[in-house]
């Protein structure tokens, strides 16, 4: 009798685009990733994410966010990452490629 081990992890996300629709509104959107369970987004004022970072879970049907109350004239930064659970376990696929945006 053999085991194997398999290590399920999902394709790493892509935002489409962030943009500032409004004053102090920010809104990402991204493409859907059908074997995902769902998506963490981050944002944060800081390029290298490592301080003041806003953490939003999001289920798999989501494909865009909006944020408001930010702080005006400043740079926000955004990242993306899906995952796949197994069990209780979530898989998590590796960072997407960061978007800035300047708040109205």
């Amino acid at each position: 009798e053999k085991k194997i081990t398999i290590k399920v992890v999902p394709k790493t996300p892509k935002i489409k685009r962030v943009s500032a629709p409004g004053k102090r509104t920010l809104s990402a959107f991204w493409v859907k990733d059908k074997a995902a369970d769902g998506y963490q987004i981050q944002f944060c004022l800081k390029k290298n994410f490592r301080k003041g970072v806003i953490d939003r879970p999001l289920k798999k049907s989501k494909s865009s966010i909006r944020l408001q109350r930010l702080k005006r004239g400043k740079k926000y930064y955004v990242r993306l990452r899906s995952y796949k659970k197994v069990g209780k376990v979530k898989f998590y696929s590796k960072w997407s490629s960061v978007k800035q945006v300047k708040i109205k």
